[in-house]
């Protein structure tokens, strides 16, 4: 059986999986069914230093595919926990007995203000209850956050991990934040306000109002880009995923980019509490295949596979008048073109001509722009790209570009 414990700024948990910080962990029953279910620690919902109810809109989320089948997200205007601070207090210190008692950390999430001192007084009191706490700073400027997450670190005695955007992205806030000894910081994605339209109905899809909240596995590439720059940058810095993850998969990813820890909070909010056991399986399961006994026996591989022109400047050049340097090749063991005419369809720059009555497909390497799309979409992954001058591989079916991997290194 495949170890899954893993360690962040000195908390151990029995595996990478974390139930919140949305609403599955929010009260005591809720949270009974995630630590029932096997998750690895608990983030709460964001707590407010406000003495009443914050007001929330009803319905606050919505899951896109009901309209939208392809686009696999929810929209939310539940960014916060609504319960003022007194209440909070109350359910974290409950919350902390329970997990206690199962022996999974639990991480008390705090929403800083403007008012450093309100801040410092609701991070002490919910700190007293928690095994860290994660600040939510992304309501406030670059110097305004750093202050607070440096004030808060003083003040209490337990880990302090800040939030990041994975939208818009500050590296100079990052560079401050290890700077200020901050070691873990957690991924998140607040976009600017979005919306869908329903043209069957011609209206607005879910809500009459915009929200400030898109999560869901369509989101994951984004939470993964910015793992990689921020591990490319600062190798220490433990990471924690906060959403877009629903399977097994998803969380191995996040693993291989060096997260130490991820976030279910959409798989259970789609799928149930039995999800936090459906990807613990996964990920066993993946271990088991791979000869991993640990977790920190993959931990952040696919980082160190990432080439650096990747994390900064574009790898890719334009087509010249000769063409691409790169080419597509064909398998004639693998393609059927009697059968399948999908290659000439899908190319815009008519590098394919396929002639059924000889079975074999035409190839203008010339018109090659290089994009690679025909080695994703064919049906019997018969094509590769291959570099022109060297032949080496640069992308096949696997969908790996070569651009950005450097295999050399594991």
């Amino acid at each position: 059986m495949a170890d899954l414990t893993v360690k962040l700024d000195g908390l151990t948990f029995k595996n990478p999986i974390l139930a919140g910080p949305t609403l599955v962990s929010e009260y005591d029953e809720m949270l009974e069914k995630c630590l029932k279910h096997g998750v690895g620690g608990v983030i709460t919902p964001t707590y407010n230093d406000q003495e009443k109810n914050i007001f929330r809109p009803k319905p606050y989320v919505v899951s896109t595919q009901s309209v939208f089948p392809d686009l696999d997200m929810f929209l939310t205007a539940a960014e916060f926990s609504a319960v003022p601070l007194g209440d909070a207090l109350k359910y974290v210190s409950s919350m902390k007995k329970v997990c206690a008692s199962a022996e999974v950390p639990l991480i008390v999430s705090v929403l800083a203000s403007q008012d450093i001192d309100r801040t410092l007084k609701s991070s002490a009191e919910l700190a007293s209850h928690a095994d860290a706490l994660e600040l939510y700073t992304l309501n406030l400027d670059k110097k305004n956050a750093l202050k607070v997450v440096e004030s808060v670190k003083k003040e209490v005695g337990v880990p302090v991990i800040a939030r990041v955007n994975t939208w818009r992205y500050d590296a100079q806030l990052v560079e401050a934040l290890t700077k200020a000894h901050v070691n873990s910081l957690s991924l998140y994605t607040q976009m600017p306000e979005g919306m869908l339209v329903d043209i069957e109905l011609e209206e607005p899809f879910a809500f009459n109002w915009p929200t400030n909240v898109m999560f869901g596995r369509s989101m994951l590439p984004v939470c993964l880009g910015l793992a990689a720059n921020i591990k490319h940058s600062y190798p220490s810095v433990n990471l924690v995923a906060l959403d877009h993850a629903i399977e097994s998969e998803d969380v191995i990813q996040y693993l291989l980019m060096g997260c130490s820890a991820v976030s279910l909070c959409y798989g259970i909010q789609k799928n149930g509490y039995k999800q936090i056991e459906n990807v613990i399986g996964g990920l066993e399961a993946w271990m088991d295949s791979k000869g991993y006994g640990r977790i920190d026996d993959f931990l952040g591989k696919a980082l160190s596979r990432v080439k650096e022109q990747f994390l900064s400047d574009n790898p890719f050049k334009p087509p010249s008048e000769f063409g691409a340097e790169c080419m597509p090749v064909i398998d004639k063991n693998l393609c059927r073109p009697k059968e399948c005419i999908r290659c000439e369809e899908f190319c815009l720059h008519e590098v394919f001509k396929v002639v059924p009555e000889e079975a074999k497909v035409n190839i203008t390497d010339k018109n090659c722009y290089g994009c690679g799309i025909c080695v994703s979409l064919c049906p019997e992954s018969a094509i590769t790209l291959v570099n022109r001058c060297t032949e080496e591989i640069m992308l096949e079916r696997r969908g790996t570009c070569r651009s950005f991997v450097d295999r050399k290194k594991s």
